[in-house]
């Protein structure tokens, strides 16, 4: 017993390793998201031509000090009313991994799907699996490029996580405004939205909901 107590002392007493701090430059590498964005979104068929095409809002907020990065995204009908209750993302930088984790949860299923995410010159490239719940679904691998204040584009692939059907769906995004405001940055899509509205584009809407972006 008097071994035992004495072996716990010393692991106690071991001093545990320091995580890396977060690079100061990692801590910026999403802050593109801040904000609210109107996107156009199309969906490609395998040879090249339009499958689908709709309009979407997207709304981020950088917290803790840009530790966190929470973003939510949702497809509208042409009156600008959601098509579904749409998709959260919640991305953090892991110090041990060097590289951003993410999670994003389908609000009209209920499943969670994670990815990798790290910057590649001027851009963000990201590695997204299918829900633990469908393992041979889709994985997708996304990058963010063009990125400006007011815009920036979205492309994945699309495939099994070994071959891949390139660039099939798209994004475009663009930083919405406030009617009546020369600031883009102080639109905010607020409350009041229809979340039960069904999509009327069952194609668009079964992709998007495979997108956690």
């Amino acid at each position: 017993m008097r071994m035992l107590a004495a072996l716990l002392v010393v692991i106690l007493q071991v001093p545990r390793p320091v995580p890396p701090p977060i690079p100061p430059e990692a801590l910026s590498q999403f802050d593109f998201l801040d904000g609210a964005w109107e996107f156009t979104y199309t969906v490609k068929n395998p040879d090249g031509t339009i499958a689908t095409s709709s309009k979407g809002r997207w709304t981020g907020r950088r917290l803790a000090d840009g530790r966190l990065i929470e973003d939510s995204w949702m497809l509208v009908d042409d009156d600008g009313k959601p098509r579904g209750p749409g998709i959260y993302t919640f991305r953090a930088f892991n110090t041990v991994a060097r590289k951003w984790q993410f999670k994003a949860i389908n609000l009209s299923t209920g499943l969670w799907q994670e990815g990798t995410a790290e910057k590649v010159g001027s851009e963000m490239h990201l590695i997204q699996s299918p829900p633990a719940e469908r393992p041979d679904g889709n994985w997708l691998r996304i990058r963010y490029y063009n990125i400006t204040p007011d815009a920036f584009s979205w492309v994945a692939d699309v495939g099994d996580g070994k071959t891949w059907v390139p660039e099939l769906i798209r994004i475009e995004a663009k930083r919405a405004r406030q009617a009546g405001s020369s600031d883009p940055k102080s639109t905010v899509f607020g409350p009041g939205v229809d979340h039960s509205a069904r999509s009327t584009t069952a194609g668009s809407t079964r992709l998007a909901q495979r997108a956690g972006m």
